[in-house]
């Protein structure tokens, strides 16, 4: 205790300074008030718009990925057994079926596109990692799909939309 006391002593002129210049600063953002109050509020503003956007944003990607499997799973029913149809009719059905899925999955590329940026860091993980699952290999388009490469690719597909809906969840909440 004698020592804060020696040490007053000795940095007097200092302690003034310090208390001098925080007065000086202190009338000066009490001067600013009202614009830092404003400006502070304004960011929050920002700030919780921000964190709304992103939740609506995720909240459609839960939706979205709620139907994505089937989907694709469609699609790929559809490319298998594309080749099997032999009348017009088999043939016109088998496009109307494949144009139906591929429009669903086609609008959620887009919306992947549009919001990659604004997609959380592991969002945007699981999100490549979806795009690389859904790719299909050129021999696989020009034959025909078996059966196994269907539930194979469905069920890598179904694995990662779901760890995307629980990221989704655990973010949300």
């Amino acid at each position: 205790m004698k020592w804060i006391g020696q040490w007053a002593e000795q940095n007097w002129d200092w302690i003034l300074s310090a208390s001098l210049i925080l007065n000086v600063i202190l009338a000066v953002l009490l001067f600013f008030k009202s614009a830092l109050n404003s400006m502070l509020f304004h960011w929050y503003q920002e700030h919780r718009k921000r964190q709304d956007k992103t939740r609506e944003i995720l909240l459609e990607l839960n939706t979205r990925m709620s139907s994505f499997h089937s989907d694709y799973f469609m699609l790929l029913v559809n490319m298998g057994l594309s080749h099997l149809a032999t009348t017009p009719r088999d043939r016109a059905l088998a496009e109307e079926t494949f144009n139906e899925a591929g429009k669903t999955m086609q609008s959620t590329n887009e919306f992947f596109d549009r919001y990659d940026l604004e997609f959380p860091e592991p969002i945007r993980a699981l999100v490549s990692e979806l795009r690389r699952a859904i790719k299909i290999p050129v021999e696989s388009v020009r034959g025909v799909l078996s059966r196994e490469e269907i539930l194979g690719r469905s069920d890598e597909v179904l694995a990662v939309t779901q760890r995307i809906q629980a990221e989704v969840q655990q973010l949300v909440r």
